[in-house]
């Protein structure tokens, strides 16, 4: 699981979760899917795993 957060115009944050299958996405409400090309540019790691964070945002 990752959760990644970007700062909007002040005082908005977006936080994303990211989870290893569809099936457990449900267990964070208010959250909706998106594709990978919706994902932010330059997000924050807020907590999960930084290798795989680095892998899908920094290579």
């Amino acid at each position: 699981m990752l959760l990644v957060s970007v700062d909007g115009a002040w005082p908005m944050l977006q936080l994303w979760v990211g989870t290893l299958n569809a099936d457990l996405q449900s267990s964070y409400f208010g959250f909706t899917p998106c594709s990978r090309r919706d994902l932010p540019r330059a997000p924050m790691l807020v907590s999960g795993a930084a290798a795989r964070f680095s892998q899908i945002f920094h290579d």
